[in-house]
């Protein structure tokens, strides 16, 4: 392919831009870019090639970098996209079960019935916690994530996030049991739906 530009610069013909690797003796790849076109004589008889390369190995690789992280930042922003969609997709049907489930809580109800109601009102809350973490990822990676700061019950939110796991524990044989240390206050201040 060389040996093609530097014969048609030798008939007269210019060429631009022309690639091509190379390898250095040590066996490292190079990228040149030719320009080649004829040296004349006085008389403009073509006696010879005049030829300009540039090594363009790094500004190759600055192009493909640039190629890639393009593509990653493409692929991110694909992710972050579908799994907003996706969470306020299931929030959707969540939010209906949550709700029938606040109905059936005000009906007359005996203790089982209603502890296992309970149980599906903490349940359905931790998805819902999970979904709401799942949109704070998208939120994080876009820069636009706010924290909530209110005054909650550290020990509520303690035993909320027991009662989700309880059944499946108890469903294996392990009992699971929670102390609060007594110095740590009733009521603080953060946001407690993400803690």
């Amino acid at each position: 392919a060389v040996k093609e530009v530097l014969d048609n610069a030798l008939k007269g013909l210019v060429t631009s831009a022309f690639e091509f690797p190379l390898f250095s003796k040590v066996g490292v790849s190079i990228e040149l870019l030719l320009n080649a076109s004829p040296r004349r004589n006085a008389v403009g008889v073509i006696v010879g090639v005049v030829g300009i390369s540039q090594d363009m190995t790094e500004k190759r690789k600055a192009m493909e970098t640039e190629v890639n992280l393009r593509k990653a930042t493409a692929a991110n922003d694909a992710k972050s996209q579908f799994l907003a969609n996706m969470s306020h997709e299931m929030r959707t049907p969540l939010n209906g079960v949550i709700g029938v489930n606040d109905m059936l809580l005000q009906t007359p109800l005996d203790e089982e019935q209603r502890e296992l109601a309970d149980l599906i009102k903490t349940s359905a809350g931790s998805l819902l916690s999970v979904i709401n973490d799942i949109l704070d990822l998208t939120r994080i990676e876009s820069g636009k994530l706010e924290l909530e700061y209110f005054d909650f019950d550290i020990r509520n939110t303690v035993e909320d996030a027991l009662d989700s796991v309880i059944m499946k524990a108890s469903s294996k044989g392990i009992e699971v049991i929670c102390a609060v240390d007594t110095r740590v206050p009733v009521r603080v201040r953060g946001d407690g739906d993400r803690l």
